[in-house]
């Protein structure tokens, strides 16, 4: 399944799914980071390379998790795997400010 490339421009209307597709690996760290930015999660890149960029939310025992892949045109990424689940509570609650 493959949707049209995604940026950040318009993210809130965009969720992240399997086969969404970025432009580069840089594109596809920046929408996901900007993604977690929205819905207040802190996440950790655990890997970026010119193959794959994966990524965990750094909340201990959340199982969110994402792993884009370079697709077969050689530049572009898909996601290939998505855990949406959050068990945690994000990091912009009232109890924080």
């Amino acid at each position: 399944m493959s949707h049209g490339i995604i940026d950040s421009l318009g993210l809130e209307e965009n969720s992240l799914i399997v086969g969404s597709r970025f432009e580069d690996s840089f594109n596809s760290k920046q929408v996901i980071c900007s993604n977690a930015t929205i819905l207040n999660f802190d996440i950790n890149i655990k890997a970026s390379d010119k193959s794959r960029v994966i990524a965990t939310c750094s909340y201990h025992g959340c199982p969110w998790r994402i792993r884009a892949l370079l697709c077969s045109d050689g530049y572009s990424f898909e996601v290939k795997k998505l855990n949406p689940t959050h068990l945690c509570h994000g990091v912009n609650i009232i109890g924080n400010k």
